[in-house]
């Protein structure tokens, strides 16, 4: 075996747990664990999840909880698995008694809805909740009407939220149900339509702030912010400001951005990207003529883009002799085409028509729970010759030689059915907050429906591992459910 080869077996006891709960992620400690039977004992040890469970929890994959080191070793593993699978309810629900079951299914049909053979009661089945929080920000912000909640968004830990207001960012603290941080724009007459945000650090958040310019007759200026922001004690500091690229604003529709780390990455008209090393207050706009670029997300040291006919990887580091200083707000003029980069071409995928609108995503990327260096990627296609929407999982590869790929499965997805929201375990949230199973779980699975209060709101954020639902509500508060 190649832990006998190495040694490892020869090492003493506490040294051979050291390594597995420090230096190990948990695939490698699961296989350690195979290979006999002292080390099966020792790789499910107490002591041995508690430390990749902490690992998880500093790498914001687990939500930060007290008591976790209270925890069986059996509990820890079903944390982790929970990261992997999603919620243990979302997979085996509880069904309703049957009274009430039926009652419900009377009251729908009296509303008119069509319920269709063996789903018309498994859409009324609800997943268990294990903890449910109430932010109340219109206390502060005056915010009265769900109607002004744009966007809102539990970040990675699941301690704070970042909402988007009628044009105003704000970051408030879960536990206390305090206001943290309020976003003042650093161009006058600016409102902020759209963010997107990363922890860089511990207790440090970069966030992508894309503004428009009020006053401006049409086509509107608008500009970029950076802000790294301490979660701590509310301290933010603005890291640069750029324009937007003025032929972005021909067609003048805006329709994603992202940031990952030191990047960040704001698409344009389909065919306008501004690429943005915020460390080292550079740029790059690319532009292609012959692709429709979607989407764009970030993997290490690659970035994925969705064209239309394509799916594609481009190593950030073909860009090195390309990168531009950021001139405070005046005009971009650092241009490249894509045509000229070299990419990797990852799935051959036509389609048929665009998907990625306005505030929807149709490109996801999560690192793997389990495994160091391995992602999972998530593509919302819509097909040539079909009318069916396809939800395609890949599984990606960073090495330092490179990046490789394999196609994971496919799956149509219902009508009405994009993915609102989309977990690493493949579960997809529907508009109508109905939880669809995962691609590869197979057979007749089970579809859930979301609560009440998620069925009514209009913005909602579903974590990626946890699960847990972020939305707001009529009376302008906002709620978080987590699951069992």
């Amino acid at each position: 075996m190649p832990f006998e080869r190495l040694g490892f077996l020869d090492l003493v006891e506490d040294l051979i747990l050291l390594v597995m709960g420090d230096y190990c992620d948990v695939k490698s400690v699961v296989r350690i664990g195979q290979t006999s039977k002292y080390l099966h004992r020792l790789a499910f040890s107490h002591a041995v999840w508690l430390s990749l469970v902490a690992q998880l929890v500093e790498r914001r994959i687990i939500d930060l909880r007290p008591g976790n080191e209270n925890l069986e070793t059996d509990q820890l593993i079903r944390e982790v698995k929970c990261t992997v699978h999603g919620p243990t309810t979302w997979s085996h629900p509880s069904i309703p008694p049957p009274n009430i079951l039926r009652k419900t299914v009377k009251h729908f049909k009296r509303l008119g809805r069509r319920l269709a053979g063996p789903l018309a009661s498994e859409r009324l089945i609800y997943p268990s909740q294990s903890r449910r929080v109430v932010l109340h920000p219109q206390n502060l912000t005056g915010v009265l009407s769900s109607l002004w909640i744009r966007k809102v968004e539990l970040l990675p830990g699941g301690e704070h939220v970042l909402f988007l207001a009628a044009g105003r960012l704000e970051c408030w603290r879960v536990s206390e149900d305090k206001l943290v941080w309020t976003h003042v724009c650093a161009i006058r007459d600016t409102s902020v339509y759209d963010f997107a945000a990363d922890i860089i650090k511990d207790n440090e958040v970069a966030i992508c702030i894309c503004q428009n310019v009020q006053t401006d007759p049409k086509p509107r200026k608008r500009f970029i912010e950076i802000t790294t922001l301490d979660l701590n004690n509310g301290n933010s500091t603005l890291v640069l400001v750029i324009r937007a690229p003025d032929i972005a604003l021909r067609g003048g529709m805006y329709n994603s951005c992202t940031v990952c780390g030191n990047m960040a990455a704001v698409v344009y008209d389909r065919r306008i990207l501004l690429l943005i090393n915020w460390l080292e207050h550079s740029y790059i706009v690319v532009e292609t003529f012959t692709h429709e670029l979607n989407s764009v997300v970030f993997i290490p040291h690659y970035i994925v883009l969705k064209l239309r006919q394509t799916l594609t990887a481009c190593a950030l580091a073909s860009f090195d002799t390309l990168w531009a200083p950021v001139d405070g707000i005046n005009r971009v003029s650092n241009y490249t085409l894509l045509e000229d980069c070299p990419i990797i071409t990852l799935d051959d995928i036509p389609l048929q028509r665009p998907c990625s609108v306005f505030s929807r995503k149709d490109l996801w990327v999560y690192k793997s729970p389990t495994e160091h260096g391995v992602f999972r990627l998530w593509a919302y296609l819509h097909m040539v010759g079909s009318r069916t929407e396809l939800l395609r999982g890949y599984e990606l590869t960073v090495q330092a030689s490179g990046i490789s790929w394999e196609c994971r499965g496919s799956t149509p997805t219902p009508e009405f059915s994009y993915p609102f929201g989309l977990l690493y375990s493949g579960h997809v949230v529907t508009g109508t907050r109905e939880v669809l199973p995962p691609i590869w779980q197979g057979g007749t699975a089970t579809i859930i429906t979301l609560d009440q209060v998620a069925r009514r709101s209009t913005t909602f954020h579903v974590s990626p591992y946890s699960g847990t639902v972020t939305c707001s509500t009529e009376e302008g508060e906002i709620i978080l459910v987590s699951y069992d």
